[in-house]
């Protein structure tokens, strides 16, 4: 990489950077904690005029393969190559074809390197929920760069470590070992590792050579590839691969007894948003929820005083009974039958009218009615205060709440 490229990626925590992507002319730009950002001078781009551009990628390349592109003609053949550590370079430019199929790349424009990362621990979950009796045919698929390789590394490093398995890690692209030409590479425990660039003749002659327990493999695609996982499981032999296969009705037909799916964190993006909608809106409901308890709690006491004031002219006049005199309210009737309208406080208030309602003569009644229409009027004109003056404002803090909580969690 160039040298501005290099000090700036240098200002960045390598533990967050997934991708570099490099076009020709145009600004840098970086995954970086799951996200694209422009490159600048000292890090992430704080602005459109310290934007890190690069005008040569093919110099890139050129020095990535050490001056040596020719040896990589085979992998240039799939778009990409592999290099040491087990760096991925995607490449984009003019695509020479021959019968039908790539022969190489040309007039080179656009670079993706892929930077890998080992994850100790990541298939901790897989060996505590599919692992814990015995180790099971599993394919890991997603779409790229959810982490599928770094996952199989960690789980060739689990399996060595708790089991005493003959494990053989078939490397086709020398990313899942990344080893170098000293031997050097991730740590994937006392696996053995077979680098081959297909998997249809290398397996058969490395299961007769290294007589391997479990096969751990990426990137499986294509009928010579699953021929030749259905000859390893044939063989009795375990296998645990990665595919950015994702549709259903393909994986359904592949050798496997379970399927892992890895997403990102955020998962999918329309379901991010439907969740974050319906958080908002669970908020605003229960403000809307205390803001109408608010209205009941104003229509109760109104009928109360009103039906307190029927019922002292009735008994003046009338003597009808009082459920008769109780038509035509709505919460009224249920106050005298005993079923509570309304919680704490404002219920007791309620149970000690009601309570001596009928108990004693008619002077004895209009005495107790008239008594108690000072605080009924006090609880009517609180209650109407209390719902003008704070239900609206229920309903916005408990909207602006949610949004909060949206905002957070977005």
């Amino acid at each position: 990489l160039p040298e501005d490229i290099i000090s700036s990626l240098a200002c960045l925590n390598y533990n967050f950077l997934s991708e570099i992507r490099l076009r020709r002319g145009q600004p840098v730009i970086v995954e970086y904690k799951g996200e694209y950002k422009y490159l600048g001078c000292c890090g992430l781009s704080v602005g459109e005029k310290d934007r890190l551009t690069v005008f040569d990628v093919a110099q890139v390349l050129n020095s990535a393969t050490n001056g040596c592109i020719y040896s990589y003609t085979e992998q240039i053949k799939s778009g990409f190559i592999t290099v040491e550590h087990g760096i991925r370079i995607g490449i984009a430019g003019e695509y020479v074809t021959e019968h039908g199929e790539v022969n190489t790349i040309k007039n080179v424009t656009s670079l993706n390197i892929r930077v890998p990362h080992e994850v100790e621990g990541c298939s901790n979950y897989l060996f505590k929920t599919l692992y814990c009796d015995r180790i099971q045919n599993t394919l890991i698929f997603s779409k790229p760069g959810m982490g599928k390789t770094t996952m199989l590394r960690d789980v060739a490093r689990n399996l060595c470590k708790t089991n005493i398995l003959n494990v053989l890690v078939f490397d086709e692209r020398g990313e899942i070992s990344g080893i170098d030409g000293y031997g050097d590479g991730f740590n994937l425990g006392v696996a053995d590792v077979v680098r081959c660039f297909s998997k249809k003749g290398a397996i058969a002659g490395a299961i007769r050579a290294m007589k391997p327990d479990v096969i751990i493999t990426d990137e499986l695609y294509g009928n010579d590839d699953v021929n030749a996982v259905e000859y390893a499981v044939d063989c009795g032999i375990t296998v645990i691969a990665s595919s950015h296969i994702i549709d259903a009705r393909i994986l359904k037909n592949l050798p496997f007894d379970y399927f892992v799916k890895l997403d990102s964190p955020g998962g999918d993006p329309l379901i991010k948003i439907l969740i974050l909608i319906a958080i908002v809106a669970l908020t605003t409901a229960v403000g809307v929820f205390i803001s109408a308890n608010k209205k009941k709690k104003m229509q109760v006491f109104s009928e109360l005083y009103e039906f307190n004031e029927k019922l002292i002219l009735n008994l003046k006049f009338n003597r009808l009974p009082i459920k008769k005199v109780a038509e035509g309210f709505k919460y009224v009737p249920e106050m005298l039958d005993g079923k509570k309208v309304l919680d704490g406080k404002d219920g007791e208030i309620i149970s000690e009218y009601t309570v001596n309602l009928g108990k004693s003569d008619a002077v004895s009644q209009i005495d107790y009615l008239n008594g108690r229409k000072a605080s009924l009027a006090k609880c009517k004109e609180e209650s109407f205060t209390e719902y003008k003056k704070y239900s609206s404002l229920y309903v916005k803090i408990f909207f602006m709440i949610g949004v909060l909580m949206a905002v957070l969690l977005a």
